[in-house]
């Protein structure tokens, strides 16, 4: 990712993680929209954010469970490596 401002939206597929998201990229954030399973809504959620956003968006697809503590871990260490 750039060094834009940067969003983790966690459960960004579907509703109100998604609006989020979208409303985030109209803010100028880069995100990284991270889903559980969903990965078709989860490209879809980045298509609808990449097209509210800036025209260099950059849009990072984390798959994790934040459930779990070992997943939520990996997920934010993939953020801080962007």
């Amino acid at each position: 990712m750039t060094k834009n401002k940067v969003a983790l939206v966690t459960g960004g597929s579907r509703g109100i993680g998604r609006a989020t998201a979208i409303e985030l990229a109209r803010g100028g954030f880069d995100l990284a929209i991270n889903y559980a399973s969903d990965g078709v809504a989860a490209e879809e959620a980045r298509e609808l954010a990449r097209s509210a956003g800036r025209a260099d968006i950059q849009i990072e697809l984390l798959k994790a469970d934040i459930s779990d503590s070992v997943e939520r871990a990996e997920l934010l260490k993939g953020v801080k490596t962007k």
